[in-house]
């Protein structure tokens, strides 16, 4: 303590250390001043305790030792704000005090317990400061007056008397004080072993039901992951019986659906070893599962042979623990109820009614998402249905105009200005059957139902086919077109049809998008040798910058002020998009701006070199067929019909046609044919139906001409015999290839 310290202090007693009896004498001083500063008797026995032992310690390893009582009323800071405080100081003449930083941290080890006194009057005091050295000791302990102490109302020179009055020698007075401190501190710590056993039981009951809070939650959790990870309804209800059954603890158990306008429940589904027990029963017996009286009623029977109610089953089982609660639909009605059974009473508990009641709701929602989604699978289902319609329509009556325009164009002596303007009809026949096909390759897209058939492809000759299909229209606008196919490499692993699709998209909208006497240039090239890129640059109307991301989106048309005049879907490059996006390459466009042409690029990944070695040489064509072909064409749109069999009889063939299935099948059941040529969409009957009733009774191979394309009624013509599957409308020309090809 600093000598300013010293000086702010006043002291009240001061007092030798000779014998014992002084040190029992120091502590009750202490303890007395402390109760004349108003510490309560708690902080008094601290207090006597701390300054007890430094005495003690100064009588028993020096001699000559002192202990003054001083108040201090010292000041902090510059605010002077008064902090006084309780001080006693030990002074002894002995040898010092070694080891004491060690003593003061605690890692000081002595057989004799020295060192043990320094370090409790440290934690019992606010600041305890040692002096040392070989000419003595000086310890300060120093305790703050409790809060509210008025330091200018004590009248410290009384209390200073008082301490002086006070006897020496009644030690016998003061063990008996200081033990009857030791009895009431023992009863105090009793008192507080008692309650701290009491909390410590709470809270282990406390941790007992968060565990089994906890637990609960995971199982709740647990089921509704596989609540939400079904989507059929009986895959759906399947689920949340085998993880009810496991979660309750049941040996059997079930989903029971509610029967409309009754209160009786069949069951559906069942679970547990003994499941199969259910299986023919229903629940009977339970109007409380019906009552209104609650959002989510629960009926437990602890032990059926004990209850006089009813049996809760329609079928007598030995079991006598029941359970079953109800489950409810979007609506808020009872869609039905789980019920679980034990041959042991009393195994379900309030426990299981909890998680189970969580688990309902929980289903109720999964049967809500299981509804919606049968909901959305029909809706799916009938916008496919009415899109094969919808084609069929579509498809149908342009057949007999590509036809009778095929037929036509063999005419030797029509007249120019005419086989122009059936080229102009031809064309925009074409690019309606092309609208029709890419709606429908959108459809598919969006179900990710386009199968590709991968097969080692030559892009160089696709470029070159697309190149022929597009020089008409690069011709009439007089479009400078360069082609440099420079790839070393050419094959990929790839749908030829549906990259020869990406192709004539991307080369049709260059020419489309081109200026009278514009510029197009495609390039091929090899990247990495493991990639090809195709890059077509055109001069044409560009593409706005802003726009570059958005230009693959289905519907997507560019700038406004110029897709109108280009008319079109904004499909081709959507679907180009998937189609690539199919093969594991890439699709990309490229523009400075409006009116400063465009570039897109496709890359693919390349064929290994031994896949391309490996391809088998394309098989020899057949050779002609020497007789004409017997051909049953069945059609129910006349016009088609009529115009068709007239063509194939023109092409050298024997054509018997039949607008109905009826009659199809009686020609077909009476005279032999050597192919059936036949729509799918009959009036009183199906194509699919005639095939396999013909292929029943005779050899007859069959293609299917029909407006219906997408790929389930490819997959079910072939299934129901069809050695090909065309769709309408249909050239000519592919029609008479395909009867050469299904014939040899």
């Amino acid at each position: 303590m600093s000598p300013k310290a010293l000086e702010r202090s006043t002291r009240l007693v001061l007092m030798a250390l000779r014998q014992e009896q002084d040190v029992v004498l120091c502590r009750n001083r202490a303890r007395s001043i402390a109760a004349a500063l108003d510490f309560d008797r708690q902080w008094q026995v601290r207090i006597a305790t701390a300054v007890s032992e430094i005495a003690r310690n100064a009588f028993r390893y020096a001699r000559e030792a002192t202990a003054e009582f001083s108040v201090n009323r010292g000041k902090t800071g510059d605010d002077s704000r008064v902090t006084p405080s309780f001080v006693t100081i030990v002074r002894d003449k002995g040898p010092g005090i070694e080891n004491l930083s060690s003593i003061l941290t605690g890692t000081y080890q002595s057989g004799a317990g020295m060192g043990m006194g320094i370090l409790g009057a440290k934690r019992l005091m606010d600041a305890v400061h040692i002096d040392t050295g070989s000419n003595g000791t000086t310890v300060w302990l120093e305790q703050k007056l409790p809060a509210g102490v008025n330091y200018k109302s004590l009248d410290l020179r009384s209390i200073a008397e008082e301490i002086s009055r006070s006897p020496e020698g009644q030690l016998l007075d003061e063990l008996g004080t200081q033990n009857q401190e030791l009895i009431r501190t023992i009863g105090q710590l009793d008192t507080q072993r008692v309650e701290l056993e009491k909390i410590n039981d709470e809270l282990s009951e406390t941790n007992r039901g968060v565990v089994a809070l906890y637990d609960e939650l995971d199982t709740v959790q647990r089921v509704g992951r596989v609540v939400a990870s079904k989507l059929d309804l009986a895959d759906l209800l399947q689920a949340i019986t085998d993880a009810t059954v496991e979660v309750s603890g049941a040996e059997c158990g079930g989903f029971f659906r509610k029967e409309p306008q009754s209160e009786k429940f069949t069951c559906q589904t069942v679970s547990g070893p003994f499941g199969i027990a259910l299986e023919n029963c229903s629940l009977t017996n339970v109007k409380e599962l019906t009552s209104t009286a609650t959002d989510m009623p629960v009926f437990r029977v602890d032990d059926l042979a004990a209850d006089n109610r009813p049996f809760p089953l329609s079928q007598y089982l030995p079991i006598r623990s029941f359970l079953a609660l109800t489950v409810h639909d979007s609506k808020g009605e009872i869609a039905g109820a789980l019920a679980f059974a034990h041959r042991s009473p009393a195994m379900f508990t309030e426990r299981t009614e909890r998680i189970l009641a969580v688990v309902a709701v929980q289903a109720s929602m999964g049967l809500e998402n299981a509804q919606l989604y049968r909901a959305a699978q029909a809706a799916s289902a009938a916008k496919d249905q009415f899109l094969a319609i919808l084609s069929h329509e579509l498809r149908t009556p342009l057949t007999p105009i590509f036809a009778v325009l095929t037929a036509m164009e063999e005419y030797r002596d029509l007249p120019e200005k005419m086989r122009s303007d059936l080229l102009v009809i031809s064309r925009n026949l074409q690019l309606e059957a092309q609208l029709i096909d890419d709606l429908l390759d959108l459809t598919r897209i969006s179900r990710g139902k386009i199968s590709l058939r991968r097969e080692i492809t030559d892009v160089h000759s696709l470029i070159r086919s697309v190149s022929q299909l597009c020089q008409g229209e690069i011709d009439k606008q007089q479009i400078g077109f360069k082609l440099h196919l420079e790839a070393s490499r050419c094959h990929v692993l790839g749908d030829a049809g549906r990259l020869q699709q990406v192709f004539w998209n991307l080369l049709s909208n260059a020419v489309k998008f081109s200026n009278v006497g514009g510029k197009i240039e495609l390039r091929t090239s090899v990247v990495a040798d493991a990639e090809l890129h195709v890059r077509l640059t055109d001069d044409g109307c560009g593409i706005d910058p802003a726009l570059l991301e958005r230009i693959f989106q289905p519907f997507e048309q560019g700038d406004a002020s110029v897709s109108p005049r280009f008319g079109g879907l904004g499909l081709g490059l959507a679907i180009s998009k998937f189609i690539v996006d199919a093969h594991q390459g890439a699709i990309w466009a490229e523009s400075p701006g409006l009116h400063k042409g465009a570039t897109f690029t496709v890359s693919l990944p390349l064929a290994q070199g031994e896949q391309v070695q490996s391809t088998p040489p394309p098989e020899p064509k057949a050779p002609p067929r020497s007789r004409p072909v017997r051909i049953l064409l069945v059609d129910d749109h006349l016009d088609t019909l009529n115009v068709m069999g007239r063509l194939l009889t023109g092409c050298g063939h024997e054509v018997v046609t039949a607008s109905t299935y009826g009659k199809a099948l009686s020609v077909g059941q009476q005279q032999q044919f050597d192919l059936l040529i036949s729509d799918l969409g009959l009036h009183d009957g199906s194509g699919y139906e005639l095939m396999s009733a013909l292929r029943a009774v005779s050899s007859v191979k069959g293609i299917a001409l029909s407006g219906y394309g997408m790929k389930e009624d490819i997959d079910r013509s072939l299934a129901a015999g069809f050695s090909a599957h065309l769709t309408k409308p249909c050239d000519l020309s592919v029609l008479n290839a395909a009867i050469q090809r299904v014939l040899s």
